[in-house]
């Protein structure tokens, strides 16, 4: 025979029981049963928690793209241009004519010479066997000699004034202004046109004398130009001009376009901006700047959050960036110090963090 329990105990001892187990299950789960609970006397406070970050210097500068080397092909002759191959923005290659001089004259001038040349050989190789047998004088031989030398020297002249009749490209290039036109009478000396090596780019900027102490040579820079805002061009520091500028005190920086993709057509002309580190400071402890409030430039200290409570923490500062400071001394990678409006609390004071600051 079952006998029904419930029957047996009272309803409102069942409705009690009830009650305590909700209550107990609900203890169980909560932050307060683990020891979290937040005491009336404490004080709400913002956190930091110390970590290494960048508060290096960077500089923002802008210029124009230029060639690293501007050649001007001059005349070396005076003549008439009887043909100008190239207009601008061609692109040319090493030892391309780009113009060429009337030859008639030469090339007369040149046969002349080969001709005179050639007798005079003839003669002097008739006449030296015929030396040893006393036929002939040793300086009539002599003689002939030094007149075939200064023939051929005649020969090479003119070959030589042949060749610089045509104007050749010193190297693969583009062209970027001509000078004369087909027809045209040249003298020596007279520009024929100009060119620029595009595959070597340069990017003057200017700096301040304060900056330009702190960077060196072939160091990388992150150059953009507008055609491409969002991709970084490869250069770096080719060389920092010997003197500053006696008016604005600025030194001019040469920075170099080592690598430029394939994909990307940059070209002399182009505004290009640069962002260029002066005092790199990686992976340093800083602090907010509000966490400084408290102290003076003479003693300088944070607070620091410890078992709940407010700790004074001497520091050591170094350089103050975008909001915030780098600590030298006095703090650990990890510590918890109090990120704001730290001017109205003590040491000792019993606080909790109600808000992270978070670093950008």
């Amino acid at each position: 025979m079952y006998t029904n329990v419930a029957s047996m105990v009272p309803s409102w001892r069942i409705a009690l029981l009830i009650g305590l187990f909700a209550v107990a299950c609900s203890a169980e789960g909560s932050p307060e049963s683990a020891g979290d609970e937040i005491s009336e006397d404490s004080t709400p406070v913002a956190g930091y928690e110390l970590l290494p970050r960048d508060l290096s210097k960077v500089v923002q500068s802008s210029g124009t793209i230029e060639p690293r080397e501007r050649i001007r092909i001059k005349s070396h002759m005076e003549g008439v241009l009887t043909a100008v191959n190239i207009e601008e923005g061609d692109e040319v290659s090493r030892g391309d004519v780009l113009a060429t001089s009337e030859l008639s004259e030469l090339r007369a001038q040149l046969r002349r010479a080969q001709a005179e040349a050639a007798a005079y050989r003839q003669r002097y190789k008739r006449r030296k066997p015929l030396v040893d047998s006393n036929a002939v004088r040793q300086d009539e031989v002599d003689e002939l000699r030094s007149n075939l030398e200064i023939a051929e020297s005649e020969v090479a002249l003119w070959e030589t004034r042949i060749e610089l009749s045509r104007v050749t490209a010193p190297r693969d290039a583009v062209v970027t202004s001509r000078h004369v036109d087909p027809g045209g009478f040249v003298v020596a000396g007279e520009p024929i046109v100009d060119l620029v090596d595009v595959s070597k780019l340069r990017l003057p900027v200017r700096l301040s004398e304060r900056d330009v102490v702190r960077i060196d040579t072939g160091q990388p820079v992150d150059v953009f130009v507008d055609a491409y805002p969002e991709r970084s061009l490869g250069a770096v520091i080719r060389r920092v001009f010997p003197s500053a500028d006696a008016d604005s005190r600025r030194v001019t920086v040469e920075i170099e376009l080592s690598d430029i993709p394939d994909d990307m057509t940059v070209q002399p002309g182009f505004l290009a901006r640069v962002s260029l580190v002066v005092d790199r400071r990686r992976d340093v402890l800083a602090v907010p700047d509000q966490s400084l409030l408290a102290s003076t430039s003479e003693d300088r200290f944070v607070y620091l959050v410890e078992n709940d409570h407010l700790v004074r923490r001497d520091v050591e500062t170094g350089v103050s960036r975008r909001n915030w400071t780098e600590i030298h001394e006095g703090l650990t990678a990890g510590d918890i110090i109090v990120g704001t409006k730290p001017t109205n609390l003590r040491e000792g004071t019993r606080v909790h963090v109600s808000e992270w600051v978070e670093a950008p």
